[in-house]
C-alpha cells in the first residue's frame, strides 16, 4: 500500500522526487514494492486509493510533533535530534494484554508510541538527563523503570534497557 500510495501521490502532485529513486533510497519501500507486486491473497483497490489522493491535501497534514503531549518545540536542534534518536530506538513492540498506559498531567495516555514520546518528555520535565549520551550509556534499571512507569511494565523492558 505504501508503495502504491507514494506512486499515486507522485503522479497526482508531480513531486520533484523521482519515485524510483525514492525506492532505491528506502529499503522499507523497496520491500513493500516486492510485497505489493507479488501478493496473491491481498489486493489493493487502486481506484479507491486514487480517489483518496484526489481529496488528500498535504497542507492539511499535522506534523506529529504537534500531536505530542510534550512540547517538542522547547528543544533546540541538538536536543531534538537526541530525543528522536532515543524515541526511535525505544519505539517498538507494544503488544500484550493488558496494554501499557501511562499518566501525564492527570490524563491517561494510551497507545504505545504516544506513551513512549510522552514518557520521554516527562523524563526531561522531571530532570532525567535522557538527552545526555553518557547518562544513557549508564542508565540504571531503576531510572528507566521510573521513566517508563505505567499501568504495567512495558513489554520488552529488559531489551529496551540494553539499547
Amino acid at each position: 500500500v505504501a508503495v502504491l500510495f507514494y506512486k499515486i501521490l507522485y503522479l497526482e502532485y508531480n513531486c520533484l522526487i523521482i519515485f524510483d529513486n525514492l525506492l532505491n533510497m528506502n529499503e522499507i519501500l523497496k520491500s513493500c514494492k516486492f510485497v505489493s507486486e507479488n501478493s496473491k491473497h491481498v489486493k489493493i483497490n487502486e481506484n479507491k486509493l486514487v480517489e483518496f489522493t484526489k481529496h488528500f491535501s498535504p497542507e492539511n497534514i499535522q506534523h506529529w510533533f504537534a500531536m505530542s503531549p510534550f512540547d517538542l518545540t522547547k528543544l533546540d536542534s541538538k536536543e531534538l535530534l537526541n530525543f528522536l534518536l532515543i524515541f526511535n530506538s525505544l519505539n517498538f513492540s507494544y503488544w500484550g494484554k493488558p496494554k501499557w498506559e501511562i499518566t501525564y498531567q492527570g490524563q491517561k495516555i494510551k497507545g504505545g508510541s504516544y506513551c513512549m514520546i510522552t514518557s520521554l518528555g516527562k523524563a526531561i520535565e522531571n530532570d532525567f538527563s535522557i538527552l545526555d549520551a553518557k547518562y544513557l550509556s549508564q542508565i540504571s534499571e531503576n531510572d528507566l523503570a521510573k521513566i517508563l512507569e505505567g499501568t504495567i511494565e512495558i513489554p520488552l523492558f529488559q531489551e529496551r534497557l540494553q539499547i
